[in-house]
């Protein structure tokens, strides 16, 4: 009698107020691909913010930011916070190539 009463139940882990490990596992591994994918995403959309304000930035310096365009953005950005030698700083270890510029992977990784 008690194996039919727990054979009719369907899910007894539920009936009892516990929950089966395989299905929670499961779903906090639906929600961690959801919340990555949403990371992803904000990622992505961030990049692009990033590009069009570099591809903004440099229009007319064929695609290059020098030190002055970078100061001249960040303080139009709102970041006057940073002073000259911190912009300087920050531009030497950005610039990779040395070149005295900005190429948009050496701004991608300096923002």
């Amino acid at each position: 009698e008690f194996k039919e009463f727990y054979v009719g139940l369907g899910d007894p882990c539920g009936f009892w107020g516990m929950t089966d490990p395989e299905a929670q596992l499961a779903q906090e591994q639906a929600a961690a691909r959801q919340a990555a994918t949403e990371r992803a995403a904000q990622e992505d959309r961030n990049v692009l913010r990033l590009y069009r304000w570099f591809h903004k930035l440099t229009e007319t310096h064929q695609a290059r930011a020098s030190k002055k365009v970078i100061r001249a953005g960040l303080r139009h950005r709102g970041v006057a916070a940073l002073g000259n030698v911190d912009v300087d700083d920050l531009f030497l270890e950005a610039d990779e190539d040395d070149s005295g510029t900005l190429e948009w992977e050496e701004f991608k990784e300096f923002y």
